[in-house]
Order: C-alpha cells, then structure tokens, then sequence
C-alpha cells in the first residue's frame, strides 16, 4: 500500500485547508510501498529490491535478510553475523511475532556458537542492508529487567480486574442496604420540607 505524503487537510483550529482540497494528488506526493524487511528462513534466500527514487536516484529494499554487518562497540571490530530473531521492535509490537526488522529494533545475533543482542542501527528498507551494535551485559540485562517488569505488571492487572462473582446471600445484603438507603433518603427530604 503506497503512502501519501501531503499536507493534513485541516488547520490547527480544525477548518478546513482550502490549498489542500483545491487540488487533486500529485505524482510527486506519493510514497513508496513499504518493504517490512523480514529475518529471512534458513532455507530461504536473502531478497532484495531495486526501486527508482525520486531524481532518478536507485536505492535497493531488503525484503529478507539472513546475515547483519555488527560492530563491537568496545573493540570497535565490524563483522558478519548471522540473524537469529527480532526480540523487541519499538515501531510496532506485532513486529517481532512477525520477525520484522526496523531500525532500532533488537535483534538477535549469532557467531559460530556466541549469540548476542544487537541494535539495528541502519535503515534495512532504504539502505538494503542491516548494521547493528552489540548491547553491552548491563544494556541487555535493562532489556530484560524491563520486559519481566511489563510481565509482572500485566499480571497485577489482570489479577485486580478480576472480580468474584457475589453470592446470593450477598446481593440479598446489598438489596437490604439500598432499601435502608432509600428509605433514609425519603426521611432527610421530609425533614427539610
């Protein structure tokens, strides 16, 4: 589905923009489709895009990737890493059930048997290709003292939502109590009158 890039057409006041309604879509308004680059199977190959840009400019969209260019912060070595999984993406949560890599998302990466959390930090559906960050021991173990935090926190809400269910002999307590209510309403409203 390809995205429009034009002005809201309302103002900040909610009226209408009449430069905006005035004329139709532009050629030049129109986006791109949106390429959702996907951690590629291990029987599939990687995939890629070339799409003429505007000014007669190429740039090639990655569809799938199997392999990430990963720099290490603290011996500053770039090597090929092969791509596990997405383990958080910002953009959209549904992303990683998807396996959708978007620039930031958190990846999981593997060299021979090592596996490590890394930070996408290029643009896999402009730039065709993923350069990551290894996250240091005290960045990952944030990312996952927040994820259980989230955990629990959905637990404590699910837990005070729930509600049991009154028995029968205590509605019949809460019917008594709004009779005894109504009938000390009826005697204020008497004694002011």
């Amino acid at each position: 589905m390809v995205e429009w890039h034009t002005k809201s057409t309302r103002k900040p006041s909610g009226g209408l923009l009449k430069s905006v309604n005035a004329h139709d879509k532009k050629l030049s308004e129109r986006g791109g489709i949106i390429a959702l680059t996907r951690v590629a199977e291990p029987d599939q190959e990687s995939k890629r895009k070339p799409v003429r840009s505007r000014g007669k400019h190429h740039k090639i969209k990655a569809l799938r990737i199997h392999h990430a260019t990963v720099t290490d912060s603290t011996t500053q070595k770039t090597q090929k890493w092969e791509i596990k999984s997405v383990k958080q993406n910002q953009a959209n949560k549904l992303y990683v059930r998807r396996n959708i890599i978007t620039r930031n998302a958190i990846i999981e990466v593997q060299k021979d048997s090592q596996v490590q959390l890394a930070r996408v930090t290029s643009r896999p559906g402009q730039s065709g290709s993923v350069e990551a960050i290894l996250l240091t021991q005290a960045e990952s173990h944030a990312l996952e003292a927040e994820a259980q935090a989230k955990k629990a926190s959905k637990k404590t809400r699910k837990e005070t939502k729930k509600k049991p269910k009154p028995t029968p002999v205590e509605e019949e307590n809460v019917s008594e109590k709004t009779e005894k209510e109504a009938k000390t309403s009826e005697i204020v409203l008497e004694k002011k009158s």
